[in-house]
């Protein structure tokens, strides 16, 4: 019957020989602690902005705001028409965020010079068409897109190349 201390000494070598085997499995080649959970899903980061708005108009018939867009390589492209008190204004790109899976875009109106741009300034309810490019490096980690309106929010989904409304 082997004694008492032998007995430790078996269990302390062989805890020490286990603890040395998880270690030395978790490291890669280089001795770097490897970690097999998926990869990171840091929000992403926005590498450029850019709007293109067009002149303003009257808001007239079944016309109304809105927004769509797409999607290339790492580019958002929203189209869409922003409603402001007439048409002397243009679209500006205010903020955007991206502190999630989803990307947050406020689009706003300000005001122009009258015959700024060819803008004929008449008492009506104005529309504003414009086209924003929003870049976002690891864009696969977007699968929502916000954009605000003022105190109209629209919300997008990422298909594919495409940016589709969620109800």
């Amino acid at each position: 019957m082997p004694s008492r201390y032998t007995r430790r000494s078996l269990i302390a070598t062989l805890a020490t020989g286990f603890a040395a085997g998880c270690v030395q499995n978790a490291a890669d080649d280089e001795g770097e602690i490897s970690n097999d959970e998926e990869p990171s899903t840091a929000a992403p980061t926005i590498a450029e902005t850019s709007i293109k708005p067009e002149p303003g108009s009257c808001l007239a018939g079944e016309a109304e705001a809105y927004v769509g867009g797409s999607v290339e390589n790492d580019v958002i492209t929203l189209s869409g028409a922003i409603t402001a008190p007439d048409p002397c204004y243009t679209a500006v790109l205010e903020q955007t965020d991206t502190a999630t899976s989803r990307l947050e875009v406020w689009i706003d109106v300000e005001s122009v010079e009258v015959g700024d741009g060819g803008v004929d300034c008449m008492q009506c309810v104005g529309i504003v068409p414009y086209e924003a490019d929003i870049t976002v490096e690891t864009l696969q980690h977007v699968e929502r897109v916000g954009v605000y309106h003022g105190d109209k929010t629209y919300e997008l989904r990422i298909d594919d190349d495409a940016l589709e409304a969620v109800e």
